[in-house]
């Protein structure tokens, strides 16, 4: 999935393409520096750089054949709702 956005308030698209097992180009708005990482489920490309974007889509889609659908999906568990109602929780829970 390629996302080469100049503005992204969280990146939903691309966490659910990574929760589909699919790996993410995208440039590094929002927090897409912070889901994406860098080998292991996609890579950032500056805005604005189509040379750069196409490097990065090709160096990807030429290594999305080495990892598993699974391990990408394993590098957004974190996000999952179990662990983001548990961390409401415990938010609210403090504040109580």
């Amino acid at each position: 999935m390629v996302m080469p956005s100049y503005y992204e308030s969280f990146g939903l698209v691309s966490l659910e393409a990574l929760a589909c097992g699919l790996p993410v180009v995208a440039t590094p708005v929002g927090v897409m520096d912070t889901v994406i990482r860098e080998g292991l489920n996609g890579q950032l490309v500056a805005n604005g750089d189509a040379t750069l974007l196409a490097k990065a889509i090709d160096r990807v889609a030429s290594r999305s054949a080495a990892r598993s659908a699974a391990a990408i999906r394993q590098t957004v568990q974190e996000f999952a709702w179990p662990h983001i109602a548990s961390a409401m929780i415990g938010e609210y829970g403090e504040i109580l």
